[in-house]
């Protein structure tokens, strides 16, 4: 909860206010309470002075605590939305920030989860919780000190209930901890499996897996369900505490506050008033024994959403990159590269690209050809050797400088939900309409992108347009021609189009390589042929590099692969 408060003090302005305004509605509650025993003692002597001035206060004091209660919710209510929002977009930022490691080991349906679900529980907490806690407080502290100088005897007697009420709310509440860490736990599970079976839903229909997922959800949805039952029925134990509160104490006020107005102790003006701010100091009790509760069943929420941000960011250097004329612009030297201590996927990998040339790499699926990019890019760190970009080692430059030197063409193409002209121009320095324009020109796409509903603002995705294979790899290009950087990155740029798609993403690159460093990675040889150089990998070696005609020269596993992929191209496989 101390981390929750750090969020909370930069708005300490609005929980001020909230705090004032609380004091002033309680100071109104006790104003009005003395007026009616002024009223009722009046009435009772039959003595008529003052009786409409009386009158006319206890009505304002109404209308005056409407006011304030207006404006005290929406304080509130401010307080609530600008800490939430502050913590959402907290929780956004770190998410970029957190290495590619802790992303890939994460399911979505468990970092949605507390995106949402999480985030949502600690705003009603937040508002309904804490800040009626706080009032709660004021209101009893204030009623207590004034009914203490009004009558001690009769205090105690009737709160008498109050301390053993919070005990056993406390007793009650004690499992409600372990339960909210359980529930919120199999609910990120939850929605990490239903995530996962929308996004296999064609698997699903196909292979008849209907009651199977079904079944498998339903069971997890128990699990859910029989624990939030479990929460329910010991949260909702306070209600019948707080009942018996409320019933017992105006019963026990009333026969011993009889006892003292017949030996002329107390009037009877004063009794009903002391009966009326009872209820304040009741009211707070309840609400203290529902927050003890609310505390422990949002700990679970609140406890992953702060483990979440204690999460370390991925390393960042320090060295802002400058293009400088040097080659190599890219060098390995004897880098070993491993997602885990067990398996190593890069062993004794050397090798240097120069400026503008066109490397091919080649391999098997697990060979390690697309660790390579995820090793320049630094969305992971090689364990040994060392790895140069620029001449500087890639471990001390800073990743936003880094970046801004790469781009890449994945083999999987994400466009965002938003126009054409901001998919190729989003978030790019100094990049104007006209840039997009011809950035699409040069990627093949100005055509098709203009013949679409509103041209290049033309929306993408859910709710617009849907876009080819080739047409988003277009698009793709575009937008690292956008960025302008010096070294491209192509991940299997061609493996999922038809021919004449294949034919135009191919001059497309050979376009690009007459002043840029394009490296590829791909299972298909024929990009080999005109490249400037080409790396085959085998489990985890550079087995070979060299020239299309150097290599197929030689008895290796580069001319089995070409000769395997001419027999297939040529019928005879």
């Amino acid at each position: 909860m101390n981390k929750l408060i750090k969020f909370i003090t930069p708005y300490k302005k609005w929980l001020v206010i909230t705090i004032t305004l609380s004091s002033i509605s309680t100071f109104l509650i006790i104003l009005n309470a003395d007026l009616v025993r002024q009223l009722i003692d009046i009435i009772l002597i039959k003595k008529n002075n003052n009786i409409y001035t009386i009158v006319i206060s206890i009505i304002g004091v109404i209308f005056i605590g409407m006011f304030i209660t207006y404006i005290q919710s929406y304080t509130t209510g401010l307080l609530s939305i600008y800490t939430i929002a502050d913590l959402r977009k907290k929780c956004a930022e770190h998410i970029i920030q957190l290495p590619i490691r802790y992303i890939e080991n994460k399911n979505v349906g468990n970092l949605t989860s507390i995106l949402t679900n999480n985030i949502d529980k600690v705003q009603t907490f937040l508002q309904r919780d804490i800040i009626g806690a706080i009032s709660a407080l004021i209101l009893f502290l204030v009623a207590f000190l004034y009914l203490l100088f009004m009558n001690w005897k009769l205090l105690i007697f009737t709160t008498v209930l109050i301390p053993g009420a919070i005990w056993i709310s406390n007793l009650l509440s004690k499992p409600l901890r372990k339960l909210s860490d359980s529930m919120y736990h199999d609910l990120s599970d939850l929605n990490s499996f239903a995530g996962e079976a929308f996004t296999g839903i064609e698997v699903i229909k196909t292979y008849n897996l209907k009651q199977h997922i079904v079944a498998k959800y339903s069971k997890m949805l128990k699990k859910v369900t029989n624990t939030n039952i479990s929460i329910e029925q010991r949260m909702n134990w306070i209600g019948p505490i707080g009942m018996i509160l409320q019933a017992i104490s105006p019963i026990l006020c009333t026969i011993y506050g009889g006892f003292l107005v017949i030996h002329k102790e107390l009037t009877v003006g004063e009794l009903i008033s002391f009966i009326t701010i009872l209820n304040y100091i009741i009211q707070p009790a309840n609400e203290i024994l529902r927050l003890i509760s609310s505390i422990r069943s949002v700990g679970g929420a609140v406890d992953q959403i702060f483990n979440f941000l204690d999460e370390q960011a991925e390393y960042n250097g320090s060295i802002l990159l400058k293009k400088r004329q040097i080659d190599p612009i890219i060098e390995f030297k004897n880098v070993y590269f491993a997602y885990d201590s067990k398996n190593v996927v890069l062993q004794n990998i050397s090798f240097k690209i120069t400026s503008q040339q066109k490397v091919v790499i080649l391999g098997a699926n697990g060979s390690g050809k697309s660790s390579l990019f995820k090793l320049i890019c630094l969305l992971y760190k090689h364990q040994q050797g060392n790895i140069s970009i620029y001449g500087q080692s890639i471990e001390d430059i800073e990743l936003k400088s880094l970046r801004s030197f790469i781009s890449i063409i994945p083999q999987d193409i994400l466009l965002f939900p938003i126009s054409i002209a901001e998919n190729i121009g989003y978030e790019l320095e100094n990049v104007t309409i006209d840039d997009v324009v011809n950035a699409a020109k040069l990627s093949g796409a100005h055509d098709f992108i203009q013949k679409s509903p509103k041209g290049y603002d033309t929306l993408i995705g859910e709710n617009g347009i849907d876009l080819s294979g080739g047409e988003k790899q277009r698009i793709a290009i575009a937008r690292a021609i956008a960025k302008n950087t010096p070294i491209i990155l192509f991940d299997e740029p061609t493996s999922a189009l038809d021919v004449v798609s294949e034919k135009i993403i191919k001059d497309l690159i050979n376009n690009l390589a007459k002043d840029k460093t394009i490296i590829i990675i791909t299972h298909n040889i024929s990009y080999a042929q005109d490249a400037d150089e080409v790396f085959v990998l085998e489990h985890g070696f550079l087995v070979q590099k060299g020239t299309h005609m150097a290599l197929i020269k030689q008895d290796g596993p580069y001319r089995y692969m070409y000769n395997q992929q001419i027999s297939k191209q040529t019928g005879r496989v």
